[in-house]
């Protein structure tokens, strides 16, 4: 249509005429789902044209594409004072590794796996229907894609990979250790300790001197993360990485218990109604209350008999700080719009 013609002007021609009215948000949105047809043209490249050809009064300069945070990183240069888009709303990475690599041989992982699709396309139905302009970034749980996303400043995080306790390496021996099941840039799992994650949140060496990330770089994260304001941890065990951001910067962590196992359709219900009670705009304890008593209220055709699993399940997840009053409410000034990603 309209906007497909006027993409083209800008690819192809030198300029829009002045005359020719532009729906900035149709065509913005138009150039991110379009990204992957349009033969390695950037969107920032596109955005940065329309700029140029809009003026410094256009709305791009403005809030309306306040949601278009993190396309390339950055805008050409055709966009004076910006460096980036405002912000990037929601990042979603998962990890589920098949194998790891013990004693230079590959042994197959037996846990059943996360299988994410199912649970991450529900999500998208949901976030759709609150009828607001969220932009997301769906990837794999690296410790290296981890790092980018963190500097990248989402107001929510939702992590999702396997976690367990393992003995300790010290020679001395000591209690286990908590360990998150990442992958590495080749998919194998990658087991990072609790100290490698300490490191990466706070872009320094781990206290066992291994690198923070896979690709042998340690991350800055620049002023902490207080530009993260939700954490959402789908792992069992998680209470300490939850403390881990916490202490980074993140003002609300949703976590599970440390002695604590939660099935992963329970997990993946209580996420799902947790971000959808917060992108529309509630505060992060009431989506947290709300997140709890349906999973607490869910039928549970695999119980027989007296008593509530789930209602027990629920009780495992806990939100951090503890004891703070989480009355915040950070998605409640996003826009009106479309539920659309921005992935590499």
């Amino acid at each position: 249509g309209g906007t497909v013609r006027v993409l083209s002007l800008l690819l192809e021609g030198p300029a829009l005429p002045p005359a020719l009215d532009v729906d900035v948000d149709a065509l913005t949105l138009a150039v991110a789902r379009l990204e992957s047809r349009l033969d390695g043209q950037q969107p920032g490249k596109l955005l940065g044209a329309l700029y140029e050809a809009r003026g410094p009064d256009s709305a791009l300069a403005t809030e309306e594409v306040s949601s278009l945070e993190g396309v390339d990183g950055a805008i050409d240069a055709g966009v004076p004072g910006r460096s980036n888009f405002a912000h990037l709303d929601l990042a979603v990475l998962s990890a589920s590794p098949l194998v790891a690599v013990r004693d230079r041989r590959y042994i197959p992982l037996e846990s059943a796996s996360l299988d994410f699709k199912g649970e991450l396309n529900q999500l998208r139905q949901m976030l759709t229907r609150t009828g607001k302009r969220v932009c997301a970034r769906v990837d794999i749980a690296s410790t290296s894609v981890l790092s980018e996303v963190l500097m990248q400043q989402p107001r929510c995080l939702y992590l999702v990979c396997h976690a367990d306790y393992e003995p300790s390496s010290s020679p001395e021996g000591g209690l286990p250790q908590l360990h998150l099941s990442l992958e590495d840039s080749s998919g194998v799992c990658d087991s990072v300790s609790l100290g490698r994650l300490q490191a990466l949140l706070r872009g320094g060496p781990s206290s066992d001197g291994s690198a923070a990330s896979d690709d042998g770089v340690s991350p800055t994260v620049a002023g902490g993360l207080a530009g993260v304001s939700v954490v959402v941890l789908g792992a069992c065990h998680s209470l300490e990485a939850g403390r881990a951001f916490v202490a980074a910067g993140c003002r609300h962590v949703v976590a599970i218990a440390s002695d604590a196992k939660v099935l992963d359709d329970d997990a993946a219900l209580f996420a799902r109604h947790f971000l959808f009670a917060l992108f529309q705009g509630e505060s992060v304890r009431s989506a947290f209350e709300r997140g709890k008593s349906t999973v607490a209220s869910a039928s549970d055709p695999r119980q027989s008999g007296a008593g509530n699993r789930r209602a027990v399940e629920a009780d495992k997840i806990v939100l951090l700080p503890e004891g703070a009053s989480h009355d915040e409410r950070p998605m409640a000034a996003l826009n009106p719009g479309e539920f659309f990603e921005l992935n590499p």
